[in-house]
């Protein structure tokens, strides 16, 4: 029975090692989730990027009542030289994780998944599925 097991670990558990292909966080712009959120990629492949991958995308919360659609990203979330350039970009996002409920709060959004689709400048692309946990806000003394 033991090795029966160790065989189908060892058939299936590439298959799930394989099913992210990116791995990041999303953290709210600014000083309000309103705003929308940055979405950092950091790992492909399990290969730490040299530069981060970041998508300027609304807050989770708006991708609730529209999973598995397509949404163009317009732009990325930074403008200077720490963040790697891209062409274009588009996300469909396939499952929200939500934590525990919590009284008079409702439920955190711990963090979602799916697919993306990035172009680069040199006409390199990326189309694979990702996850992405949630971070809290830089909090800034002042507010824009």
């Amino acid at each position: 029975m033991g090795k029966l097991l160790t065989c189908f670990l060892l058939l299936v558990y590439p298959v799930f090692a394989r099913a992210a292909e990116a791995r990041g966080f999303v953290r709210p712009e600014g000083c309000s989730q309103f705003t929308g959120a940055h979405l950092e990629l950091q790992q492909i492949d399990g290969q730490k990027l040299r530069k981060a991958i970041v998508l300027k995308i609304p807050w989770v919360s708006y991708f609730e009542n529209s999973l598995n659609q397509w949404f163009d990203i317009t732009s990325t979330g930074c403008a200077d030289d720490r963040c790697e350039t891209i062409k274009a970009a588009k996300i469909r996002v396939a499952h929200v994780s939500y934590g525990i409920f919590v009284p008079f709060r409702g439920r955190n959004i711990n963090g979602f998944s799916g697919d993306v689709l990035i172009e680069f400048p040199d006409g390199h692309k990326f189309e694979g599925q990702f996850i992405a946990r949630t971070r809290k806000a830089v909090h800034r003394i002042i507010c824009e």
